[in-house]
């Protein structure tokens, strides 16, 4: 791919998000978790849940595209979408990035 279609791909993927800041949200949220799972590589639910608590950026995302559901069941919609995509597993009570 040259220079001037990948900046053109680029552009046509932040205009998407830039359209849709639900979505923008959304990834972000999901990259931050995912982030966070490849520093770790696994950890205890209750663990990681007490981090989402403690993140002020991830509390702000929240407040702002979380449309009433409590943080903990976004962070789960979040983390489902993770696992469809085989980024996360659970097994036994732990998140383990895959």
């Amino acid at each position: 791919m040259d220079v001037a279609s990948a900046l053109s791909l680029a552009r046509k993927k932040l205009d998407v998000f830039v359209k849709n800041p639900d979505r923008h949200a959304s990834y972000g949220v999901k990259v931050l978790l995912k982030f966070k799972l490849l520093e770790w590589g696994s950890i205890n639910r209750l663990d990681f849940d007490q981090w989402s608590k403690d993140v002020p950026y991830l509390n702000d995302l929240h407040d702002r595209f979380g449309h009433g559901y409590t943080l903990s069941t976004w962070i789960d919609m979040m983390l489902a979408e993770l696992q469809r995509s085989g980024a996360v597993s659970v097994e036994e009570g732990f998140l383990h990035n895959t």
